[in-house]
Order: structure tokens, then C-alpha cells, then sequence
């Protein structure tokens, strides 16, 4: 049926909306509903793809509309999950702001990190111009980039006492609160309370994106076990890890995720 044709798009357009409600969801302090909107985006972007594979519906439109709703989900919504967390971090410790040229000094230091978006639009062109990226990717893919800082932000929530959480109030102060209870074990505390290192890491995501390095991509072919063996066992070892540590698991499997590609490819990983 020709129906079956627009499927894919509609996904992708589902997949655009989760990145724009997330936005206006983090807007009102609702962080932990911001991340759920970049893995809700994640679990769309994944779907579009294989409906187009299997529906034979391939199209350019259809690249350019997922690269421009991946731009949204997982390069401008992680960078204002993490613009709107540096807001808070400056209320939660009272900076006392008196001029208005430190007003204009504290907002571009928080406004920097929406260097991730620009490098995540930047990563998609090129992906989108580039065949040698059919059967590997050039750089951190966007959609794991948006993961991992929705990782980040999950994980610090569900280290804290599931009793105080409540989805119905926006949680930013909550967030402050986890980030400051004693005795609360955090993988990236340290990272969540210092400004500069989580810009710096901002900085670091924004460099894996655009990095010349070859990393696996999961589309595959054939399922032969000699030729995937690599990708079977990053899986694996991802699943066993998200099952032990959760949300925490989050760097472990990006380093994971570069080692295994440098295995897979030991001659070509600089392109």
C-alpha cells in the first residue's frame, strides 16, 4: 500500500515533535522529562530508519527531514537541558550579580555550550553528504550523543531517594538537592558541581561529533558472526552493564563503544 510509504516521515515528524516538547518541557524545569523526550526521540529515530529499509522507502527528502529532526532532538535539546541546569546551578549557589556586564559574562559562559548543536548540525551534513558513511559512521553519532547526556541527568535523579521524586513538579530544585546530599554515590557528581568541567565535557561531546575517527554503525548487512563479532559483543557487554549500573553505565558504554570500533576498524579508525 502507498500509505505505507509515509511512515517513516511520520515517525521522523514524531521524533522532531519529542525534541521540541522536550524543550519547552526543560523551559519549565521538568529535566527528567526533557531526558525521556531525547530516548523517546531516540526509540523514533531508530523506527523510521528500519520502516524505510523495510518499506523500500528511502528517499532524500527523507534523509534531510531526519537529519533536521535529529539536529533538534539530540544537538539542541541536550544543550539547553544543560544551558537551563547551569541557570540553576548559579540560583542554587546565590551568585549576587550587580552589573550588567557580569549578567553578560555569566550568560555567554552558559550560552557556550550550545556549541554541541551547532556540532551536531554540522555532523549531519556531512553525514548526509558522505557516502563512505553507509556502512560506518565519522565521528559520534548525534543520536548517542543525546543518550548520553540524557543518561547523565536520569542517573543523577534515580541515585537520589525515589521517595522525593515526583514527575508532576518540575524537578529542578530537586536536581540541586541530589547533587548535594551527602552520602548519594554519583558516577559524575564532581562533573554536576563544578560549571567549568561541564562545559569542558560539553566541549569534548561537541569534538567527538565532528572527530575524524570510523565507529561502528548498526546496520547491518549480514549477520554473520566473523564480520559483527565486534558490534555482538559491544552489545552485550553494553546490556550487562546497563543491567548492573543502570543509567551510570552511560560512559563505560560510549568507551565501549570507541574501543570496539577501533578494533573493528584496527587500519582505518582515522579517516
Amino acid at each position: 500500500m502507498a500509505i505505507l510509504k509515509y511512515i517513516p516521515n511520520f515517525l521522523t515528524l514524531a521524533n522532531l515533535l519529542s525534541g521540541c516538547t522536550g524543550i519547552a518541557i526543560v523551559s519549565m524545569g521538568y529535566f527528567r522529562l526533557g531526558a525521556l523526550c531525547v530516548i523517546l526521540s531516540a526509540l523514533l529515530d531508530f523506527f523510521d530508519g528500519l520502516a524505510a529499509r523495510a518499506f523500500k522507502a528511502q528517499s532524500v527528502i527523507g534523509k534531510d527531514l531526519d537529519s533536521l529532526a535529529d539536529v533538534v532532538s539530540f544537538g539542541v535539546l541536550p544543550s539547553f537541558m544543560i544551558f537551563s541546569y547551569l541557570k540553576v546551578m548559579d540560583q542554587a549557589v546565590n551568585i549576587d550579580i550587580k552589573f550588567t556586564n557580569q549578567i553578560l559574562t555569566f550568560q555567554l559562559i552558559n550560552l557556550s555550550v550550545f556549541v554541541m548543536a551547532g556540532f551536531s548540525a554540522l555532523r549531519l551534513a556531512r553525514f548526509n553528504h558522505d557516502p563512505g558513511q553507509q556502512t560506518s559512521f565519522k565521528g559520534l553519532p548525534t543520536p548517542a550523543n543525546g543518550l548520553f547526556w540524557a543518561a547523565m541527568f536520569m542517573g543523577l535523579f534515580f541515585s537520589y531517594s525515589v521517595s522525593k521524586l515526583d514527575f508532576h513538579q518540575p524537578d529542578a530544585n530537586q536536581l540541586i538537592e541530589a547533587i548535594n546530599a551527602e552520602g548519594q554515590i554519583f558516577l559524575w557528581k564532581g562533573l554536576f558541581k563544578n560549571k567549568i568541567s561541564l562545559i569542558v565535557m560539553t566541549f569534548f561531546m561537541s569534538l567527538l561529533l565532528i572527530a575524524p575517527f570510523r565507529l561502528i554503525s548498526f546496520k547491518l548487512n549480514q549477520w554473520n558472526w566473523q564480520k559483527n563479532k565486534f558490534i555482538y559483543l559491544f552489545i552485550f557487554t553494553s546490556v550487562i552493564l546497563i543491567i548492573y549500573l543502570g543509567f551510570e553505565a552511560a560512559p563505560f558504554i560510549l568507551i565501549l563503544y570507541i574501543i570496539f570500533s577501533i578494533l573493528t576498524f584496527r587500519k582505518s579508525f582515522l579517516t
